[in-house]
């Protein structure tokens, strides 16, 4: 899961009801001004802005192997 703080920070966090687990993190954005506003995210863009400025990263993506239909026991 991609998060966005208050204070500019991008968060990539392990969805896990067990524990939080943060993956990464950057400063996006200028820690002193707050942002409220919601990321956006149109592969491989991530796009977070707030009053002030804006900013687009380019994210490396993964391509995924086949799903497997056997159920996880």
């Amino acid at each position: 899961i991609l998060v966005i703080t208050e204070y500019g920070e991008v968060l990539l966090v392990e969805p896990s009801p067990e524990k939080y687990r943060e993956l990464a993190s950057i400063q996006a954005l200028d820690a002193e001004k707050i942002t409220w506003n919601n990321p956006a995210f149109a592969a491989p863009y991530l796009l977070v802005r707030n009053a002030e400025e804006v900013v687009c990263y380019e994210l490396p993506l993964v391509e995924e192997g086949p799903v497997e239909d056997n159920p996880v026991e």
